[in-house]
Parts: structure tokens; C-alpha cells; sequence
């Protein structure tokens, strides 16, 4: 009879665990909040014609337990995601201080690099080798490379920052006269 019982109280306990991690999923969150709340506070004349106010009625406790755990997690989910954002923002932040002097003070060829991605208006650019002003860049905090793994063979996907590409936008002069000279080559005619 122990064993029987202890074997239960396992499989309560693990069922028990599932349910629960399934209510940090924040659609089944939600779900159940918006399905209790509407259990507890709607009025009795919706719910009589329903036929569930007697069963409502018996699971109260039950049903506002539910209702205050979804709210938990739901809660728990809003404030991960805000911490997320907060950190992204803070990276971001962190990057374009530590970049904008090199974005202010760029070589020649640098300048002819980044020129490329103005005159395209694209954020991504493919190179066929990784010299030393890729590498300058990438370390300035300017350029990112999407994976060290080739693109096609010996290609390499080259990123400009968000941070970086708002700068160049709205300062087009830091890449002059390359910005200029790039422009000729490329436009037709």
C-alpha cells in the first residue's frame, strides 16, 4: 500500500511539474488569465443561461487560484521581456559610444568600405576576403559578420550596425570624399 501510494504521489508530483511549466508559455498564460477572469466576473444572469454558474460556484477557490497564478506568470513573462529590451538598449547604447570615435576618424579605405553600403542603401555587403580594415571595423564596433562560416564558397557577410548606418545616414559627410567618388563609380553614365 506505501508503494502504491508513494508511486502516485510521484506521478502527481510530475504531472504537477508540467502543468506548470506549461503555464510559463505566455499564449497559455494569457489564455487562462482572460478564461478565469471571465469565469469569476462575469454577471450571474450571463452565466445561468450558460448552465455553469452551479459548477463555477463549487470550483471557486479553485478557478481564483488559476486566476492568480496566470496573473504570476504572466506578470513574471512582461517584466523578462522588459529586462531584455532594457539590456538590448544598453548594449546598443554601449556600442555606438564606444564605436562613434572610430566612426569619426576613418581611414581612407575604411571610408571606401562603408561608402559601399550608403551608395547600396543596404545593411549587408558581401566580400570575397577578410583584410585588415574588414578587421578594423569589425573591432571598432562598426561592422559585425553574420558567421564566421562562408556565404558561397569564400564569401563574407559583412553587417553594418544600426547604430553606425543611422550615423552614416545622417552624416553622409564622414565617408567624403570616398562617399563622392564611390557614387560616380557606381551610378550609370
Amino acid at each position: 500500500m506505501k508503494k502504491i501510494c508513494s508511486a502516485l504521489i510521484s506521478v502527481l508530483k510530475r504531472t504537477t511539474a508540467i502543468v506548470l511549466d506549461q503555464l510559463k508559455d505566455p499564449k497559455i498564460a494569457l489564455f487562462l488569465f482572460t478564461s478565469t477572469a471571465l469565469l469569476l466576473f462575469l454577471p450571474q444572469s450571463i452565466l445561468t443561461p450558460l448552465g455553469i454558474h452551479a459548477f463555477i460556484e463549487g470550483k471557486r477557490r479553485l478557478i481564483g487560484l488559476i486566476f492568480f497564478y496566470s496573473i504570476k506568470c504572466f506578470l513574471a513573462i512582461a517584466v523578462f521581456w522588459v529586462l531584455v529590451q532594457v539590456k538590448r538598449r544598453i548594449q546598443s547604447k554601449r556600442l555606438a559610444q564606444n564605436g562613434r570615435p572610430a566612426l569619426h576618424d576613418l581611414t581612407p579605405g575604411e571610408r571606401k568600405l562603408l561608402a559601399g553600403f550608403v551608395v547600396q542603401d543596404t545593411k549587408i555587403q558581401y566580400y570575397d576576403d577578410r583584410d585588415d580594415i574588414i578587421d578594423r571595423l569589425i573591432s571598432n564596433n562598426i561592422l559585425f559578420l553574420t558567421s564566421h562560416l562562408s556565404v558561397a564558397e569564400s564569401k563574407l557577410n559583412c553587417i553594418i550596425h544600426s547604430w553606425a548606418w543611422k550615423e552614416l545616414k545622417k552624416y553622409p559627410e564622414l565617408l567624403e570624399p570616398e562617399l563622392s567618388d564611390h557614387g560616380k563609380n557606381t551610378l550609370p553614365g
